[in-house]
C-alpha cells in the first residue's frame, strides 16, 4: 500500500492470473502467474483442477527456482520430476527421497499425478548466494528447459542482454569481496566432482 503523510492512497492487490500466450511460432499454452496462496491451498488446487479440465490442457509444467550450492560460473542446473517416468526420459536425478517445504506447483503436479494426468516440474539451481538478487541466467536455463520438454520455441535475446549486465555486476562484487573468492573456489572443486561423478555412473549405466 502507499501511504502519503497523513492517508493511505493507493493499493497494490496481488492477484493470481491466466494468460494465453504464443510462441514464436504460433503455438497455443497458458500461464498462471501471481503469488503463492497463504492458505486453502485445497481449494486453490480445485480451481486450478476444473480450469485445466475446461482449457483441455494435456500437459502441466510448474516452474520455480530453488537455492542450490552451485557456483556461478558453471552453467546453470535444472532438475526435472515428473508424474510418468517417459515425460523425464533423457534427465536422471541422484537424489534420493528428501522431505522438503512444501510449494503449490509441487501440491498441484501431485494432485495431476493422482488424476492420471501429464505433469512436470522444471526447478532451476540458482547459487544459494545470489537468491536476492536477479539473476537471469536462471530464467535463460528455465525457458530453454522449458522449451526442451513442451516444444514450445520462447525467446531469450533480451534476458541474453540482461544476464550480460547481471554477470558484471556479479563479478565486480564478488571480486571486491575477500572473503568470496575461496567460498567460490570450494564450490566449483564441489560442482566438478559431481559432474565427473555423473559421467561416471552414466557410462556404468550405459546411458547419458
Amino acid at each position: 500500500m502507499t501511504y502519503e503523510v497523513d492517508r493511505f492512497t493507493a493499493v497494490d492487490m496481488p492477484t493470481v492470473q491466466l494468460h494465453e500466450v504464443f510462441d514464436e511460432r504460433g503455438t497455443r499454452f497458458f500461464l498462471l502467474s501471481g503469488p503463492e496462496p497463504d492458505y486453502r491451498w485445497n481449494s486453490f488446487i480445485d480451481e486450478v483442477l476444473e480450469v485445466i479440465a475446461d482449457l483441455g490442457v494435456d500437459l502441466t509444467v510448474g516452474l520455480i527456482g530453488i537455492p542450490w550450492p552451485a557456483p556461478h560460473t558453471r552453467p546453470v542446473g535444472v532438475t526435472f520430476h515428473a508424474t510418468k517416468p517417459e515425460l523425464i526420459r533423457g534427465h536422471h536425478s541422484t537424489l534420493g527421497e528428501l522431505e522438503i517445504p512444501g510449494h503449490i506447483a509441487a501440491l498441484l503436479e501431485l494432485r495431476l499425478g493422482q488424476a492420471g494426468q501429464d505433469a512436470m516440474g522444471l526447478a532451476v539451481q540458482v547459487p544459494h548466494y545470489l537468491v536476492q538478487f536477479e539473476y537471469p541466467r536462471a530464467a535463460i536455463a528455465l525457458l530453454r528447459a522449458l522449451s526442451g520438454a513442451a516444444g514450445l520455441v520462447l525467446p531469450t535475446d533480451e534476458l541474453e542482454e540482461a544476464a550480460g549486465r547481471a554477470d558484471a555486476e556479479i563479478d565486480r562484487q564478488t571480486h571486491e569481496s575477500e572473503e568470496f573468492p575461496p567460498l567460490l573456489t570450494a564450490l566449483e572443486l564441489q560442482y566438478d566432482a559431481g559432474v565427473a561423478g555423473d559421467a561416471d555412473a552414466a557410462e556404468e549405466g550405459g546411458g547419458s
